[in-house]
């Protein structure tokens, strides 16, 4: 009779150990995706205002004085102008370059205390004080429109790729394709069958040298070159020696420049999208003088990264621990997350580390995951993943007067970032922050509702729509991101609305046609200890919306108006948007060709000049 069972032999043993060791590892990394804990940040306590507000201004003293000192005004106060750069990829970079031209034409870029960014708004932020530090130069020579720091801008933009000419292109996906296939076997050992924290995923790198290639490399004042370039085989990678934060803190004591903050988000949440992480904890900053959020604290020395890394990880928008568990165990499993593991300065125990890391799958997890607060690692991704207008750090240290540049896609103009920046500061503050062109500009009805009505996806409550001037086949979708239902007609008009439900109300919100692109608000009120008093403070707010008013287009630069019309007809035929393509192409498109960049960068500079007008300092 014949045996039809299959010898054992070693390398069957081997076969099936690697197997199982693969399988082990895969699932490691599949886990990681998963966030574990969840802290409480800290929470106002309305009950307590008069010791709150004295504790509030002696920890702005303890922990920002530092940064007062390089105020343009009151050295012992907090700072009185600030700017916010939102996320928003390169458009948002090249947005946020136009503003900071717009500043400085208008001699305003003198008088900011302090800037804060997130992702995109990074990139431009890190243009300006890499490009100060590197070279020397001005202001005034940085922003020249016909200078070599604004040519390299328009003309390098194509950042995927060193070109975008095929036979360059091709092959070069094809080899960074290759480095990433050979590193996923050492990612599935060193982060899923060990808990090693490593981080080698190829496309982070190759993300991070491109930024460093259209942002921080410096052209030489006689057109050579760069002044700061790394190479490998003669094709240009990054710059040669990355600038730490303790050596910008001294150039820009030196310089008498702001301080600023790099936005990154902690993965320290029980939420698949960080929103359980209190703003406080998630958002974890770098400075000049220190780096940390409030579970991890902070520090002042030993930085574990440098800026172009921080600038990268801020911008770190695609990556598992946001997406849904499915798609992210994909991509962690393939190695092309862009988020960055940096050691828990608060584990300082040898032996703890040590031991940790000698655990395979799953008897790590005995001492914790680097998602939660206690593990051996800080696990950091995207700014934009907790708040992607950069603002809580300017209003966390009291900034008298904050100017937001809203540089998010935003096509149907729902105000995301600023909508949940208000409920979230309302939640955790205990604050109001108010834009009265938003909340009641755009208001146009209320109608009652007695409790037993409500909107469902597709249906509308019988006469709500003629109501408001609606044809009856109306589109109704919920937006779960901003709370606001999206009601689209149909019908030969083609009108559409916003709706939110609010004391009782639905109130109905007409679509913001990018007619005012600067709006003016407040945050308040924050008690203080001023003196012998208690204050009730509340801080400006000047909003910079990214948008177009495509009715009256000659009064823009012309390389605004012409690029609009160029891209306005196939993209509206492509997608369905019923705005225009251009100010928001999709953050995903990340190349950006010389016209490209100059209409985005011109447009944040037309608004500035035009809407935003001269700033008073806050008094």
């Amino acid at each position: 009779m014949q045996n039809n069972h299959r010898k054992w032999t070693p390398w069957s043993g081997t076969i099936y150990t690697l197997t199982l060791c693969a399988l082990v590892a895969l699932a490691g990394c599949a886990i990681h995706v998963k966030n574990e804990r969840m802290v409480d940040g800290f929470v106002f306590d309305p009950g307590k205002e008069a010791r709150q507000a004295e504790m509030n201004f002696t920890l702005l003293q303890q922990k920002y004085g530092h940064e007062w000192q390089l105020n343009k005004g009151d050295k012992n106060a907090p700072p009185a102008l600030g700017l916010a750069m939102s996320g928003g990829g390169m458009r948002s970079a090249a947005f946020n370059v136009g503003v900071l031209k717009g500043l400085h034409k208008m001699g305003q870029l003198d008088d900011l205390d302090i800037l804060s960014s997130v992702s995109g708004g990074g990139y431009a932020l890190s243009w300006y004080y890499l490009q100060r530090f590197s070279s020397g130069e001005s202001d005034a020579v940085l922003f020249d429109p016909e200078g070599r720091f604004q040519k390299h801008l328009e003309e390098n933009g194509r950042i995927i790729t060193h070109s975008d000419l095929f036979i360059v292109e091709a092959p070069e996906y094809l080899l960074k394709l290759g480095i990433n296939v050979v590193a996923i076997p050492l990612h599935w050992l060193a982060n899923g069958l060990f808990d090693w924290n490593k981080n080698l995923a190829p496309y982070r790198w190759f993300y991070q040298n491109a930024l460093e290639r259209e942002f921080h490399l410096t052209p030489a004042a006689d057109g050579s070159g760069f002044l700061n370039a790394k190479s490998v085989a003669g094709v240009i990678v990054g710059v040669d020696t990355p600038v730490g934060f303790p050596e910008m803190r001294g150039f820009i004591e030196s310089e008498r420049l702001p301080p600023f903050v790099i936005n990154t988000t902690a993965a320290i949440s029980d939420s698949m999208q960080h929103y359980g992480a209190d703003f406080g904890n998630a958002i974890f900053e770098f400075t000049p003088y220190a780096f940390g959020s409030d579970a991890y604290g902070y520090r002042s020395e030993a930085f574990p990264i440098d800026i172009h890394t921080a600038v990268a990880v801020s911008g770190a928008a695609a990556d598992s621990a946001i997406l849904p568990p499915k798609a992210g165990i994909l991509l962690s499993a393939l190695n092309t997350d862009l988020g960055y593991n940096i050691p828990n300065h608060n584990i300082t125990d040898p032996a703890k580390i040590a031991g940790h890391n000698l655990l395979p799958f799953p008897l790590y997890y005995t001492y914790r995951s680097n998602n939660d607060i206690r593990g051996t690692s800080i696990y950091l991704t995207d700014g934009g993943h907790s708040e992607n207008l950069g603002a809580f750090a300017l209003i966390r240290r009291m900034c008298r007067h904050i100017i937001i540049v809203d540089a998010e896609h935003d096509p149907d103009y729902r105000f995301a970032g600023y909508r949940k920046l208000k409920e979230r500061l309302k939640k955790e503050l205990r604050v109001d922050f108010s834009l009265p062109d938003i909340d009641t500009g755009l208001r146009i009805d209320a109608v009652d509702f007695n409790g037993k009505e409500s909107l469902y996806d597709g249906v509308m409550p019988d006469g709500l729509a003629q109501r408001i001037g609606l044809s009856d086949d109306v589109h109704v979708r919920f937006d779960k991101e901003v709370g606001l239902w999206q009601l689209k007609d149909k019908g030969p008009d083609g009108k559409s609305y916003y709706a939110k439900r609010e004391d009782r109300k639905l109130n109905i919100y007409k679509v913001y046609d990018g007619s005012k692109p600067v709006m003016e608000g407040t945050i308040s009120w924050f008690p203080l200890k001023i003196g012998a008093k208690i204050e009730k403070v509340s801080l400006k707010v000047t909003y910079v919306k990214l948008s177009l008013d495509t009715n009256n287009l000659d009064a823009y630069p012309q390389s605004v108006s012409q690029y609009y019309r160029s891209k306005k007809g196939w993209f509206k035929e492509l997608t369905g948007y019923k705005n225009a393509p251009f100010p928001q192409e999709d953050t995903s498109d990340i190349s950006y060709g010389k016209a490209q960049f100059s209409a985005y960068r011109d447009l944040g500079e037309h608004i500035v000049v035009n809407y935003v007008g001269r700033l008073r300092r806050a008094e």
